[in-house]
């Protein structure tokens, strides 16, 4: 496995735990509305202001990735979504959820999630961008597959405030180091041919034309004898005249005995 399948699995592993954080938010949802008791309509909210600013942002991140690079960002982003996780763990009121959650985490969702994905990509794997677009999609539905259980799990077992915090942890602790170290801002450069060499004319390009005559077998198809003036043929001459049928060319001669070696048959 090179350094090209590496990138491509952390950036999918990447949207996968960026985008747990999405969808694992109705389990959040759950544990909120047992918990302080507030309206459907207001953790909902919360959730709407998310999927709005999320939205928003991402024209900015696109900005961002042109001016700095999609790398910084990513790095930035993983940061600054474990900073908001652990915060939402301390939420006691409506306001600060959506402050938290809503905008801040949001944020940090964007600066690390699909604008940067598709612009590292796009920048590395120009070869076989299609595939490699489908292969790091897929992390998003790997999001689905495993952070809602996981989320849902260290709810019941630590509590939301705990399980909110510890999954920070996991997206930061992930995300940060991969992106320092594996990924890549720059475009692989690509390989330059050296230049082809230039044909300049000279006396070697100089075509002359010999006359002769000789004697051919049908018998010995690929052999003229008692050739005419042999030594002034060159090897690789074009041989033409009455009786020759295609295109032929002179393989070898022999000037002691007067014969020429054909490409082919005459006819």
């Amino acid at each position: 496995m090179n350094r090209r399948h590496l990138t491509l699995g952390a950036i999918a592993l990447t949207l996968g735990l960026t985008y747990g954080v999405w969808y694992s938010y109705s389990v959040f949802l759950v544990a909120l509305l047992n918990e302080f008791g507030w309206s459907r309509s207001v953790l909902a909210g919360a959730f709407s202001l998310f999927t709005l600013v999320h939205g928003v942002a991402n024209p900015v991140v696109g900005v961002l990735c042109d001016r700095i690079g999609p790398r910084r960002l990513v790095i930035f982003g993983g940061a600054a979504l474990g900073l908001a996780l652990y915060a939402n763990g301390f939420v006691e009121s409506p306001g600060r959820l959506y402050l938290g959650f809503g905008l801040v985490t949001a944020l940090a969702v964007a600066c690390c999630g699909w604008v940067p994905a598709v612009v590292l990509v796009q920048r590395q794997f120009m070869d076989k961008l299609g595939f490699s677009l489908g292969i790091v999609s897929s992390g998003i539905g790997l999001g689905m597959l495993l952070a809602v259980p996981l989320c849902q799990l260290l709810i019941e077992l630590l509590g939301w405030r705990a399980a909110w915090q510890i999954y920070g942890a996991i997206c930061a602790g992930w995300i940060v180091p991969v992106a320092w170290f594996l990924l890549r801002d720059e475009a692989p450069r690509p390989v330059v041919a050296p230049p082809a060499p230039e044909a300049n004319a000279g006396a070697a390009w100089n075509t002359t034309a010999v006359t002769s005559t000789a004697t051919y077998s049908s018998g010995n198809s690929l052999e003229l004898t008692n050739v005419a003036s042999v030594a002034s043929v060159e090897v690789g001459s074009l041989v033409t005249g009455a009786g020759v049928g295609r295109e032929i060319y002179v393989m070898d001669k022999d000037d002691a005995l007067g014969t020429i070696t054909l490409s082919q048959p005459l006819h």
